[in-house]
């Protein structure tokens, strides 16, 4: 769906089912297409080294649940502003 849409920012989870948000990223980041689509994580996971490879692919943001919903627009908000930049 990225590939025929691209949109400007994706939601990913870590813990997804068939394919998990690290595999999900590196394909987005191995295609010239989906290569600069905006990601940020948003996951239970607190595991350093799930942070660390979501780094590794230049994720915009890294969000735990729970969170509150006004926290993740915000973070959508900048990171979305962070293109116009």
């Amino acid at each position: 769906m990225a590939l025929a849409h691209k949109p400007d920012l994706l939601l990913l989870d870590i813990h997804m089912p068939g394919m998990d948000g690290h595999k999900v990223l590196s394909h987005l980041r191995q295609n010239a297409t989906t290569a600069d689509i905006k990601v940020i994580m948003v996951t239970a996971s607190q595991d350093v080294s799930d942070i660390t490879a979501a780094a590794a692919h230049k994720i915009q943001d890294y969000v735990t649940k729970p969170f509150f919903p006004t926290d993740v627009v915000s973070r959508i908000e900048q990171a979305l502003d962070s293109t116009a930049s």
